[in-house]
This record gives C-alpha cells, structure tokens and sequence, in this order.
C-alpha cells in the first residue's frame, strides 16, 4: 500500500469511503449463519443489525461483451440471501452470501475524515475473519470475483461559486452553461467512465465518475455530489489480491479526482504535497 505520488488534502471533502469485494456465491451461507458471523466477529464494535434486499453488484466485462453488467448473471445458483447492514453510526459492513462491503462515513457526531489507510485496515481484519469462518464452517475457500472501491464527495458551494453554474468552479473542463436563450440550469447530472489499465497492458476494470447538483443538512446547503468508483476484477484468489486491485483504484480516485478539479478547491481543500505520518499510522 504505497501512498507515494498521491494527492493529499488537509480537509478533504470525502463524506463516504467504501471497500467491497463480491466473491463465489455459498450458497449455504444463509441468514442464520450471516446472523451467527455478525454476532460472533461483529456485534461487538457494530452492535445494530439490519435485514435489506440482497444486492447485485455491477459486473465489468470486457471483450465482445464490453460494458458494464448492471446485474450479474446467476446461472445454476442459489437465490441470494438477505443482505443484512451492520453499524454503529460510523462505520456499516454490507454482508451477503457473495458480498461484503466495508463504509466509513462522517456524521455529525463524527465529522473527522477518517483516512484510507485506517479503513483499509478494519476491512482486511472483518474480510479475513469472514474467509476463516467460511472455511470452518463449509470447507470451502472465499474467492474473489470483482473489487471495487467508491469515494463520495460532497463539495459545498458559496454563493459566487453558484453564479458560475451548477457545478460552480469544482470541476476542470465540465460546466453546463446558459446559451442566447436558455439560462443556467436548474439541475445538472454528469457521468464519465475511464478503462483501468497498467503499462498500456488490457484494461482490468474502470473507474466511474458521477457529477450532481445537491443539497444537503437541514438548512439545504448546496454541493455538488462527486461520486468516484472503481472496480475489477482482482488478479488472483486470495485476500492480497483484493487490497492490490483496492489501492490501485484508490489511486485511479485519488489521481483522478485531482486531475478532474480546479486548483480553486484544491487550495480550499488543503492541498499538500506530503502525506503526514499520523494520517497513515
């Protein structure tokens, strides 16, 4: 995990992070045993447990069917079990019987921007708990199938910055503007989908990049929402392989979001050139 040649900002305006990994479906990993998981490895540090329809995560495809499969193909699987959501405010774990997914997000009792390093990290330790369960439990291995990493941005917005657009001046090179008869718009929406690929070898998955007017807070603050994903699938079957493929797209975010934002918020931001050493500890 190297945070050499990234972007850092002192106050970031990330309000959610997200690790997940979809893996083989297990088909006898049903809600009694998920509900046995969360009381035994779980309950302890997220205490509230939460019944929701199972999820189906996008599947990226490449070749003759390229794209993005917004449901993957269940063929000769079970039905999926419920998805059950995990919490004590701060932090939620997603877990199913081929997903799990780690959010850290501020609230207002915790507004702090808790880093990557520090996520990544409870999420290595429940995921590897999980793998040892599944393979006590059934004998079978937990393999990894498609990562993905998200960041959700809320960028506030100042009065001068709205008379510039809906997007304000977050953004480099995107900006819906008036024309001789319309005016600015009401609402805008934006979305941008990069291929991930290392040393111009084939792409391995891609970053999406999702751009909205908003408001938040109960005084209706406006932002724009940035929302930056990137998923693929990992190289290999084991856990190393799915931290390797979630620092590459954290680094595809992180690098991204920087080229795709004015110099005007990064100074808004904090933007330094060195990572400080209690931010990676």
């Amino acid at each position: 995990m190297s945070t050499e040649g990234l972007p850092d900002f002192e106050a970031p305006p990330v309000v959610e992070t997200v690790l997940a990994v979809r893996y083989r479906d297990i088909p006898n990993l049903d809600a009694p045993r998920l509900i046995k998981f969360w009381g035994d490895h779980l309950s302890a540090e997220l205490p509230e447990i939460e019944e929701r329809p199972p999820y189906d995560a996008p599947v990226e495809q490449f070749g003759p069917d390229m794209g993005t499969s917004p449901l993957a193909l269940r063929i000769g699987s079970s039905v999926p079990s419920p998805r059950f959501f995990c919490s004590n405010g701060n932090d939620l774990v997603q877990l199913q019987q081929d997903w799990f997914a780690y959010n850290w997000r501020k609230t207002s009792d915790n507004p702090s921007y808790t880093r990557y390093e520090k996520g990544r990290t409870k999420f290595e330790h429940w995921l590897e708990d999980l793998a040892r369960y599944v393979d006590s439990t059934f004998g079978t291995a937990l393999v990894p199938t498609q990562c993905e990493v998200t960041y959700i941005n809320h960028v506030a917005l100042t009065d001068e910055d709205l008379g510039l657009g809906p997007f304000g001046a977050v953004l480099r090179n995107i900006q819906p503007r008036s024309g001789n008869f319309l005016p600015l718009p009401e609402m805008s929406r934006h979305a941008s989908t990069y291929l991930i690929s290392e040393d111009g070898q084939s792409p391995i998955g891609r970053l999406h990049v999702a751009v909205e007017r908003a408001w938040t807070g109960d005084e209706r603050q406006p932002i724009v929402l940035l929302s930056l994903t990137a998923r693929g699938a990992p190289r290999g079957e084991g856990l190393s392989s799915v931290l390797e493929f979630l620092d590459l797209g954290r680094r595809w975010i992180v690098k991204g979001f920087t080229d795709m934002t004015t110099t005007e918020f990064h100074q808004r931001w904090g933007a330094s050139t060195s990572r400080r050493q209690h931010d990676i500890d």
